[in-house]
């Protein structure tokens, strides 16, 4: 939270993961590998439309999309996808571990959120 809006800060570096470009990047790869029949983004972000296509186009893979987020999906990757799936609420509950867990003498407790 700001509480000064008017107050400026010196930034010394700014760095992207690049979590997005290295998933893009094994699509294409392992497409080109042929080492999937088809593939499946979880992602609602458009930069993952490019390689989507390549996909698509030039190697001729199927590559559908699952949104993750409620509401529509990007129109980008509409666009490209060859299919488009929805996360069912039904199906995230019946994937979620026991509320506790016991192991080697630990309990592990799923967070009560979940």
């Amino acid at each position: 939270m700001v509480k000064d809006p008017k107050r400026m800060v010196q930034v010394t570096a700014v760095r992207e993961k690049g979590s997005d470009v290295n998933l893009a990047t094994d699509l294409v790869y392992l497409a080109c590998s042929r080492r999937y029949e088809a593939a499946v983004v979880v992602s609602n972000d458009a930069d993952f439309a490019g390689a989507i296509r390549l996909v698509r186009e030039r190697i001729h893979l199927p590559v559908g999309i699952v949104n993750p987020n409620s509401g529509r999906s990007s129109r980008d990757l509409l666009a490209v996808a060859a299919f488009e799936r929805s996360i069912r609420r039904r199906d995230v509950l019946a994937s979620l571990l026991p509320e506790v867990i016991e192991t080697n003498g630990v309990t592990i407790q799923r967070p009560s959120g979940w």
